[in-house]
């Protein structure tokens, strides 16, 4: 057998989280051209990308939604019922609107006139409607009645139909049964032979009559095709003729199917004993439903997709794998790629030419994928890196060579462009923020792309920087002020089963995990804490503080409930509205204009809600200016006894304030060891070391301790 086209039927839309997705994209990734048809949700055909394969989604007309005992006459049954169809619907409106039409003419004659004929004719109607009225009521029950009955099938009459009709053979016990699977092939049948595939993956039931016609039709062109049957645990529908219609449908087309699968071992052997099998069919487990949407292992094989492959490969091998740059030129479209292009000059090397080529990307928290990009070209000669920054705040635009617009994730040529670079351009990759790499393609979710990555073979790193992995739960368990105690009960919902997701994604990828902040080693103890970075000389600054009459006390939250804003700003206030000092909040101000205002100030309020203290933290230290934050204990182990920050929490806020306020020498003798530790420990020199183990490919690196 010589083709390599796979056709994946649904009768769904191939979302991420079915087992038609995940089969698609590893067999697209693995060398074969995939195909997927769906259904579509709207009237007009809808194509899509799915990985490396395309997706077709197109309508299919419910023509055959009702069955033949659903359309005859009612007469027949129950001769006071209304007939099928909108009598009874249209019956109800016309008496609605006579009893309207004549509540208006008695008002009309209640003012204009008493004349009694008149009267006596409006009373006349309304005992003309009353009595249709009643008429209707009753012809409505006795419809209701008999639908009822001929939904359910329970009369004697039906269930003696019923069975006098499993007499007949098969083919005609299903399409008399449950004519509505007419409506797949109707749809679908076209769009197969114009595919022309060499294998169709049926993965619904209802959708096996519907290959092996395709099948038949292609054999009768010449051309060979092979069918893979991944049979399913059937649903009862509560409709017995339904069910014994799809059973008959299956038993007719089972054997068209080379290849049967089942979900368990139970289903297949009841599925060789009732359908006649040839041979026992393949088990490969279902998938799980857990919220990763991972695979259950299977005894035999790594995963359920890979046994599936590998079902494939005996049905219609596959060419060789391709090397990601045959990958990406398939998914070229009239020429190379074209999106996004550098947006101006930063300070590292382009990856062309270089012998470690970083792509990093997509949240660029902070601005640290810019300053880890920073730092590594300064420490690395053979260093080039590609920082890809999706903004969903213009005030949160840090440095990186490429910004796409939130809304073109899921663009072609964005994902085309993503795809080329990240298999073709670079030797490792940073996905940081458990963000997409590859945008919307194969499901929008870093999670969705590990396989992918995986079979690619290109060097990844997890990064994390806060919420993505921080346990709401777990926090307030271990942390008596955690800001969690005042985050929107919904948002801690939503944020809970966000990091149990994000958590086993790092712990099953078998990817190097980093994380930002050293609280995050409390979720992911396995994860190599990279301390954030900042450029010390550009925020060093050798204006005086505590040197004003009313010193200049800054508090910048980027989200309130976070930095516990709410507890923090009645103490400030009120120090403030006693002339002590002058509070400046600073809220959606643009990152280039933060360090003017940061190096004005004389103390620099950080948090009190999370346990470690953050990027403008570390800004403000590095400009000389004291810093307070309620700093847990497992980050006051990672940042060391020198810690300069001033623990402080809801409680002692004010009296830190009045301290520094009284003992001014303190104050900025404080500043001065800021300054001094923010150079050892975040100037990017202990981070570009813990980043080389991975980046030089070590398997066992000692991670270089703070000096």
């Amino acid at each position: 057998m010589t083709g390599h086209r796979i056709l994946l039927l649904t009768v769904g839309q191939a979302d991420p989280a079915t087992r038609i997705h995940r089969a698609a994209v590893a067999a697209a990734v693995a060398g074969w051209d995939v195909r997927v048809l769906g259904r579509s949700p709207a009237r007009a055909t809808r194509e899509r990308q799915i990985g490396p394969g395309n997706v077709t989604l197109v309508p299919v007309k419910d023509g055959f939604a009702l069955r033949q005992h659903e359309i005859r006459p009612a007469w027949r049954r129950d001769p006071l019922a209304y007939p099928n169809g909108p009598a009874r619907a249209y019956r109800r409106r016309r008496l609605e609107v006579a009893r309207m039409r004549l509540r208006h003419d008695r008002l009309r004659a209640d003012v204009a006139t008493a004349d009694p004929l008149r009267r006596a004719s409006l009373k006349a109607r309304a005992l003309v409607l009353s009595g249709q009225g009643f008429w209707h009521r009753k012809r409505s029950e006795r419809t209701t009645r008999l639908l009822d009955r001929r939904r359910d099938l329970a009369s004697p009459l039906d269930r003696a139909a019923t069975r006098l009709w499993t007499l007949a053979s098969d083919p005609v016990l299903w399409q008399r049964f449950l004519p509505s699977l007419w409506d797949w092939e109707l749809a679908y049948g076209p769009e197969i032979d114009a595919v022309a595939p060499d294998l169709i993956h049926v993965g619904d039931p209802e959708l096996l009559g519907v290959a092996a016609r395709a099948k038949l039709r292609a054999a009768a062109a010449g051309r060979t095709v092979r069918i893979i049957w991944d049979a399913r645990e059937p649903v009862p529908t509560g409709d017995p003729r339904a069910d014994l219609g799809l059973a008959a449908y299956l038993r007719e087309h089972a054997a068209s199917a080379d290849t049967v699968v089942a979900a368990t071992g139970p289903l297949a052997d009841r599925l060789a004993a009732e359908l006649r099998l040839s041979e026992r069919p393949a088990v490969v487990g279902d998938v799980l439903p857990a919220p990763d949407l991972e695979f259950a292992a299977d005894p035999e094989s790594e995963s359920q997709v890979d046994a599936l492959l590998s079902l494939y490969e005996r049905r219609c091998p596959s060419p060789a794998r391709p090397a990601p740059a045959t990958l990406a030129e398939s998914l070229r479209r009239d020429g190379a790629v074209r999106f996004p292009h550098r947006t101006g000059p930063v300070p590292w090397p382009a990856v062309e030419g270089r012998r470690v080529r970083l792509g990093l990307g997509t949240a660029n928290s902070a601005g640290q994928l810019a300053e880890f990009a920073r730092v590594l070209a300064r420490t690395r000669s053979d260093f080039g890196a590609e920082s890809v920054m999706i903004p969903y705040s213009e005030h949160l635009r840090y440095g990186a060579d490429v910004f796409v617009e939130p809304k073109d994730q899921g663009e072609r040529e964005y994902e085309d462009w993503r795809w080329e670079r990240v298999t073709q351009a670079y030797t490792h990759l940073v996905a940081d923020g458990f963000r997409s790499v590859f945008g919307r393609r194969f499901g929008g979710h870093v999670g969705d792309e590990i396989r992918v990555l995986q079979r690619i073979g290109l060097p990844t790193a997890l990064l994390a920087h806060g919420s993505e992995v921080r346990h709401p739960l777990r926090h307030l368990e271990r942390n008596e002020f955690s800001a969690y105690r005042a985050a929107p009960p919904d948002l801690v919902a939503r944020l809970v089963g966000t990091t149990e997701r994000n958590r086993r994604i790092a712990e099953e990828s078998g990817f190097p995990l980093f994380c930002t902040t050293p609280d995050l080693l409390d979720d992911l103890p396995v994860a190599v804490w990279v301390p954030v970075v900042v450029d010390v000389d550009a925020w060093s600054c050798d204006r005086p503080v505590f040197e004003r009459r009313v010193p200049v006390v800054v508090h910048a939250p980027s989200n309130r409930w976070t930095k516990g804003t709410d507890l923090i700003l009645p103490v400030l206030e009120d120090l403030q509205g006693r002339g002590a000092i002058e509070l400046r909040l600073l809220e959606g101000v643009a990152h280039s204009r933060m360090r003017e205002l940061v190096l004005d100030a004389d103390l620099v309020v950080d948090q009190i809600g999370i346990g470690i203290y953050g990027v403008l933290a570390c800004e403000a230290m590095a400009a000389g200016k004291p810093v307070t934050g309620c700093i847990g204990e497992t980050a006051v182990k990672a940042y060391g006894p020198d810690l300069p920050v001033l623990h402080t929490t809801a409680e002692t806020l004010r009296a830190t304030v009045e301290s520094l306020l009284d003992d001014r020498d303190r104050a900025r003798a404080i500043g001065a060891d800021a300054r001094r530790y923010v150079r050892q420990v975040h100037d990017g020199t202990l981070s570009a070391a813990r980043f080389a183990a991975f980046l030089d490919g070590a398997a066992d690196v000692v991670l270089p301790a703070r000096s």
